[in-house]
């Protein structure tokens, strides 16, 4: 008897494919029957996540395993709501690959409007798990996209505590800030929400001069450096050299140079000016401690939650007297590297008749107007034209025509000729 043969396609998987598909297979397993090599290949393909990757750093690695036997799985497809705002909490989602959008409820507009994105590593869903309260936010689906998700009761009981600490904390911290003095516990809590924390490395770049400005940044911890490019101006110059002629006029180009305005430290807002006035980035921000963190909200969000008239009167405040420092400093480095009045030779006409002078006896010079003239110059023209140019040259050399000082001593030989010179 004959049987169909259908060939199998043979499928080939990316290396970050088949570890999706490798955690899918665990998680979709239920936690009694999870053995421990499939809790160390899981352990193994989700360290690198930065939800449990933080755990890690902070050195919470039961609290990691705890939440490798809980995980559960859940697909959803593009355009599909995961939770609506106004809508009681039960679970804890944790982005294996996709992407979502935030919507928040606009007043003022009457409508959802998108706050931010979050795709592979992010995380939503607690604040409604330790409040007790109504979804916050509306989040939907912008492509198909693979949950780990941890029920209500697994999430207090494992996590509840420590993430109910680190809300403390941040709420403290603001409250520390004189920005935020006036707020009240539930406002600040409401605020932290919109905040992510970012680390960084010595010599990270946490933004640059000239990028857009879409976010404000609160250091929390470790020390960053504010940079600010300065363009010099400099002055054409003229020199003498060692024989006594005048050298080309020397082009000094305007050039430009990274300087250090200021070191921000912890409780300093950074970027806040360049936001609330919608200018592109005014600054360069560089970590200069060996770590760094800091809290970023988005300009939106920042616009839209720092409304009080307290909070906007000691932002202005803080940002004049950031400014004055700023441009005092830019200032005095200017003052620095921009040549000295003596480099300025167009600025002295004691120097201007001076160098036409040596112009004009250099021995160089009037050989080669000789030399149009006559074919041919005798020994004694060409001996009082050099004495004459030695006078010249020994009544200038201590003029100061060069930010290097004074001429050096010009020994010249009487019985030299302009074409020795040559």
């Amino acid at each position: 008897m004959d049987y169909s043969f259908t060939p199998r396609l043979s499928v080939t998987l990316s290396e970050s494919e088949h570890k999706l598909q490798e955690i899918i297979k665990i998680l979709a397993t239920p936690s009694h029957q999870r053995s421990p090599l499939a809790i160390k290949i899981l352990k193994l393909h989700t360290e690198s996540i930065s939800f449990f990757q933080q755990m890690i750093e902070e050195g919470d690695e039961q609290l990691f395993k705890e939440c490798l036997l809980c995980l559960r799985y859940k697909f959803m497809q593009a355009r599909s709501y995961v939770c609506r705002s106004g809508e009681k909490g039960d679970y804890f989602y944790l982005i294996l690959e996709g992407e979502v959008s935030v919507q928040i409820w606009n007043e003022e507009r009457r409508f959802f409007e998108e706050v931010c994105k979050l795709s592979t590593g992010g995380s939503f869903g607690e604040l409604a798990l330790l409040r007790d309260q109504p979804r916050s936010a509306t989040i939907i689906c912008q492509q198909n996209t693979h949950f780990a998700t941890l029920c209500k009761n697994d999430y207090l009981r494992i996590l509840g505590h420590a993430s109910t600490k680190k809300l403390e904390e941040i709420v403290t911290f603001f409250s520390s800030l004189p920005t935020f003095a006036g707020w009240s516990k539930k406002g600040l809590i409401k605020l932290s929400y919109y905040f992510r924390t970012l680390k960084f490395k010595r010599n990270n770049i946490i933004c640059y001069e000239g990028s857009p400005a879409d976010s404000v940044f609160i250091v929390k911890k470790g020390e960053v450096s504010i940079l600010k490019e300065i363009k010099v101006q400099r002055s054409s110059l003229r020199k003498i050299g060692n024989d006594g002629r005048v050298l080309p006029k020397i082009k000094c180009e305007n050039y430009s140079m990274k300087a250090q305005m200021s070191i921000e430290s912890v409780g300093e807002i950074i970027g806040d000016d360049d936001v609330l006035h919608d200018l592109p980035r005014s600054f360069t921000c560089q970590c200069i401690s060996p770590t760094a963190e800091l809290l970023e909200i988005s300009k939106i969000e920042f616009k839209k939650r720092i409304r009080a008239e307290d909070s906007l009167n000691q932002l202005t405040q803080r940002q004049k007297i950031k400014d004055s420092h700023m441009n005092s400093a830019m200032s005095l480095l200017r003052a620095i590297k921009q040549p000295g009045p003596f480099d300025r030779i167009d600025d002295r006409d004691k120097g201007k008749q001076i160098l036409n002078s040596i112009r004009s006896l250099n021995p160089w010079n009037s050989a080669q107007n000789l030399c149009k003239k006559k074919k041919e110059i005798s020994k004694e023209q060409s001996t009082k034209i050099m004495r004459k140019a030695i006078q010249t040259i020994n009544d200038v050399k201590s003029l100061p025509l060069s930010p290097r000082g004074p001429l050096p001593n010009v020994i010249l030989s009487p019985c030299l000729s302009p074409k020795s010179i040559i």
